[in-house]
């Protein structure tokens, strides 16, 4: 019983542990401004807002591979481009893609491939106003921290409060590509504020009715070939789930216990040896082989009796008992007058019974027998 209380202690223990970690956790935060985040940095709600306005989304994970046309966001990268993939980035934009790029710190080489170029100096800022192509936006609420240099082909579309160009707008080709130099003006806890949605509205407009709008996940992490340890400890029951798993250790430990009674291991068991002498016997009785069943115990009792009294010697020679008479001639006389009983026992089966009770107590006596002259004491 108290093994039990002990038991429903620990196991009780664990469900709390699992208990507090989820149900008493805030939504997990994305400083990287993932859309499966609904956390303060995430834009899940966002990508609300772009069904809400009737377009499909989708997620680029596994790979990055894109579909002609739509709408692209991609947020901080933290697995960098590649080099590759930063010409297929601008391949796509050219052939009618609009891309939002969002990313606090310059990132390369996506912005060389999409002909972007930043200050050296940071011009932090919490405000941005809007300029050319955004009628009905007036504030975008931010954090503005290294501005974009606006030229011929970058055309400010947000100003900051010292006058930077915080976002700017590049036509490649048959495409555009909108530059951010804040994510969080479009993160799930600013969204709603000042002319925040407005512009992110705006921005999906430039996307064709009905075409679908992307989220880049695969430069978040979301590749092929991913640790699964590093995705399972992403969430909020897997992390609850390993401390769980840490607690019982724990606890199993301290009790110094194994999990269940040990297991010993298996070793194959040959087959009874009652048995095997039981099918013989059956065997030679159905048969009639009385005399051969007597011939069978009278060569095993004369190893039996030989192993007992060391003797290296063939059982089956003319002169064992000669041998044997001289270590122990009281068992040898007593072997003696069972063998000459075989032939007239053979005849019946109380006959076989008694010497065959004969020859066990020969070879396997109750009080094994001291050879004459043996030490006594």
């Amino acid at each position: 019983m108290r093994d039990v209380r002990s038991w429903l202690i620990l196991f009780g223990l664990a469900a709390l542990v699992v208990v507090l970690a989820v149900a008493g956790r805030a939504p997990s935060d994305s400083p990287y401004h993932a859309v499966t985040s609904d956390g303060a940095g995430g834009t899940s709600a966002l990508r609300q807002l772009a069904g809400r306005l009737g377009h499909p989304t989708a997620v680029v994970e596994g790979d990055f591979s894109l579909p002609p046309g739509g709408l692209l966001f991609v947020f901080t990268p933290t697995a960098g481009f590649t080099d590759g993939e930063a010409r297929d980035l601008r391949s796509w934009v050219e052939g009618g893609g609009v891309l939002v790029y969002a990313a606090e710190t310059a990132s390369q080489p996506v912005e060389g491939a999409l002909g972007l170029a930043r200050v050296t100096r940071s011009t932090p800022g919490d405000s941005a106003q809007a300029l050319e192509g955004l009628p009905a936006v007036g504030t975008v609420d931010g954090a503005y921290a290294q501005p974009f240099v606006p030229s011929s082909e970058r055309v400010a579309i947000l100003a900051g409060a010292s006058g930077a160009g915080v976002g700017v707008r590049v036509s490649i080709g048959q495409g555009v590509v909108f530059a951010l130099a804040d994510p969080l003006a479009l993160s799930n806890s600013r969204l709603l504020l000042a002319d925040n949605a407005p512009f992110a509205a705006d921005l999906l407009a430039y996307a064709a009715p009905g075409s679908a709008v992307r989220f880049d996940e695969f430069h978040h992490g979301a590749q092929n070939g991913g640790s699964v340890a590093g995705a399972v400890y992403s969430f909020a029951w897997g992390q609850a789930l390993i401390w769980a798993v840490l607690v019982l250790f724990v606890g199993l430990a301290i009790r110094g216990r194994v999990v269940g009674p040990p297991i010993p291991l298996q070793e194959d068991v040959p087959r009874s040896l009652n048995e095997h002498t039981e099918a013989v016997g059956r065997l030679l009785q159905r048969t009639g082989g009385r005399r051969e069943a007597l011939e069978a115990l009278v060569h095993a009792t004369r190893r039996a009796v030989s192993r007992r009294h060391g003797l290296a010697v063939d059982t089956a020679r003319p002169d064992f008992h000669d041998i044997l008479g001289r270590r122990d001639p009281e068992t040898d006389a007593a072997l003696v007058r069972a063998e000459t009983e075989v032939a007239r026992a053979a005849g019946s089966d109380a006959g076989v019974l008694a010497v065959g009770r004969a020859l066990h107590d020969i070879a396997y006596p109750v009080r094994p027998r001291t050879p004459q002259g043996g030490d006594r004491n």
